[in-house]
């Protein structure tokens, strides 16, 4: 996803949206955080943690197809990954630091 469909959109309009994978019509998340490099590029979105486990599941940017009006879009379910402890560049625009 380019970076500057997203800059069209303020960042509390995405806050809180479902994402959906096209290829199964599944809500696989919602929207917690958006998340940057220390350049200040998008690097992706932080999901809604679910359950127990305290993984930080995370749609990277360029898995993005779509900022719908009501919804994310990726292309399927397997766009998300685990955002490792090695991304300590990344910082979150609610939280003001890595997630």
């Amino acid at each position: 996803m380019r970076e500057e469909a997203f800059l069209l959109r303020k960042s509390q309009d995405v806050l809180g949206l479902p994402v959906i994978a096209i290829s199964s019509g599944a809500q696989i998340g919602v929207v917690r955080d958006i998340l940057f490099d220390s350049e200040q590029h998008l690097f992706g979105l932080l999901l809604e943690s679910k359950g127990w486990t305290k993984r930080r599941r995370f749609i990277p940017a360029d898995r993005v197809t779509a900022f719908g009006l009501d919804a994310v879009t990726v292309d399927s379910e397997d766009a998300m990954a685990c955002l490792e402890a090695g991304h300590d560049d990344v910082v979150g625009i609610c939280s003001g630091k890595h997630e």
